[in-house]
């Protein structure tokens, strides 16, 4: 009897300590699994903060493009001024002959406002279109960088974003706010730059690159009124203009050698300013060269003989030894 007892308190005492042990190991598995967590959460916190800014910088640059394409799709097309028909009243007042005058002069006024005004749809159309692309390009870009960094865009009825990881995550930081038609980006506006921005140019070729030029520039000149109804103005006005200014410089239309980094080369652009930033830029045909000041860069100047242009050049050739023309040994 003795000896039953003795081992079934040795078998009570083994079951205990093999229970103890058992609650000690699901304790410190516990323990290590609540550290891996934290430690994963503060991985993931840190990346969400260093990655804060750059989201916030690419999703003012994605709503900006949308909002330029939706105004680009709201954005009507302002035609030309239609010439003024002649007043039957005035139109009384003279013979037969000045009435038959002066409705072929409206006739042929009327032709010719068609004729500028399909030509300024065209080019309209295709300033849209150029617009259209360099915004669709900026939003393509943004996206691929929110792509990358970890935020999926969702298309349910209106344009949202979400980010993978939760905003609550980061802690300190204030959370993003979701991309919509009346929302703002994100909590707090950017601080607004004093540095005056540079004037936009892009190649016609290719919308999406920047160029830049020497600053030379050639303005155009108008010599008739024709001109200056081809861009807008009216016909009495037009007149005006030229009689009180034979020659007149425009200060927001020149020609500008530009150099395309994808073309490779300088070409001569036309250049129209519509603000300080935006331009229009266009290859520059050789027509327009007649009104620059009678300048053409292609062609030598014809009032200097070939023996001017020989000898002005001599400072750059050189002689058989190697040496320049004028060295002194």
């Amino acid at each position: 009897m003795q000896q039953r007892r003795t081992s079934a308190s040795l078998f009570f005492a083994t079951l205990l300590a093999l229970t103890l042990l058992g609650c000690n190991g699901a304790e410190r598995q516990k323990r290590e699994l609540a550290a891996a967590a934290q430690r994963q959460l503060s991985s993931l916190v840190s990346r969400c903060r260093s990655q804060q800014p750059a989201v916030q910088r690419q999703l003012q640059e994605l709503r900006r493009s949308s909002s330029e394409l939706v105004n680009l799709k709201q954005q009507p097309y302002s035609p030309l001024r239609r010439p003024a028909a002649p007043d039957p009243e005035l139109m009384a007042r003279f013979t037969r002959e000045d009435q038959e005058l002066e409705q072929e002069r409206y006739e042929q006024a009327l032709a010719a406002w068609r004729s500028s005004d399909r030509a300024e749809r065209r080019y309209w159309q295709g300033e849209q279109e150029a617009k259209r692309q360099r915004s669709a390009f900026r939003q393509q870009q943004a996206e691929k960088a929110l792509l990358a960094l970890g935020v999926r865009q969702h298309n349910c009825g209106s344009q949202r974003l979400e980010s993978v990881r939760s905003p609550a995550t980061c802690r300190g930081r204030a959370p993003l706010k979701s991309v919509g038609s009346d929302s703002s980006m994100v909590e707090r506006s950017p601080r607004r730059s004093r540095r005056p921005q540079r004037r936009e140019l892009c190649c016609p070729a290719h919308p999406e690159q920047r160029i830049e030029g020497n600053g030379r520039k050639y303005f155009l000149h108008l010599l008739t009124s024709e001109q200056l109804k081809a861009r807008g103005m009216a016909d009495k006005r037009a007149k005006l203009v030229i009689q009180a200014y034979p020659v007149l410089v425009l200060s927001n239309e020149w020609l500008e050698e530009l150099f395309c980094p994808i073309c490779g080369g300088n070409r001569w652009c036309h250049i129209t300013k519509h603000d300080r930033v935006e331009h229009t830029v266009r290859w520059a045909p050789r027509e327009l060269w007649e009104q620059v000041a009678h300048v053409d860069p292609v062609v030598a100047n014809p009032t200097v003989s070939e023996f001017t242009r020989r000898e002005a050049r001599r400072l750059n050739q050189k002689r058989a030894d190697g040496k320049r023309v004028f060295d002194a040994g």
